[in-house]
């Protein structure tokens, strides 16, 4: 229902804590490359046990601006590890998300290498409108916060 179009005109979506694991993530990452979330501007997945797997088929559905309007994203507590945190940052290089504002990584163990990927793409402009990375809204201020997820 959604990959057709059922939820066109969403604005926000909080899937947090409903564990929809990798498969729900690649689901969902099908529903976005088809543009049936382009309006989204809230998207949580907190606590959605999505994975490595999951994050890098969520990477994959959104460089071609799918998700453009997306100004809020919680990705909170979702064991992406490296490899996932290195995926998204590679589609954020590309030009996604780039309208984003408040980023949450936390509680991924996405490592050093994770954080150092994190630090480039925020180091090279990516996200520009990025007010916000880290935990809830003001527990790190500013692209050059901490908070990433350690």
């Amino acid at each position: 229902a959604l990959s057709a179009g059922a939820l066109h005109g969403l604005l926000s979506l909080n899937l947090a804590d409903n564990t929809i694991g990798s498969e729900g993530m690649q689901a969902l990452a099908a529903a976005v490359s088809k543009g049936a979330l382009r309006t989204l501007t809230n998207l949580s997945l907190m606590n959605s046990a999505i994975g490595p797997e999951g994050m890098q088929a969520f990477a994959e559905a959104i460089p071609n601006e799918a998700l453009g309007n997306l100004t809020h994203l919680d990705l909170s507590m979702n064991r992406m590890d490296e490899k996932g945190a290195n995926a998204l940052t590679e589609s954020i290089s590309k030009g996604a998300l780039r309208n984003l504002r408040d980023l949450n990584l936390d509680d991924n163990n996405i490592g050093d290498g994770g954080i150092k990927a994190v630090s480039e793409v925020l180091g090279m402009g990516a996200l520009a409108s990025l007010h916000t990375l880290g935990g809830p809204a003001g527990a790190a201020q500013g692209a050059g916060g901490g908070g990433s997820g350690g």
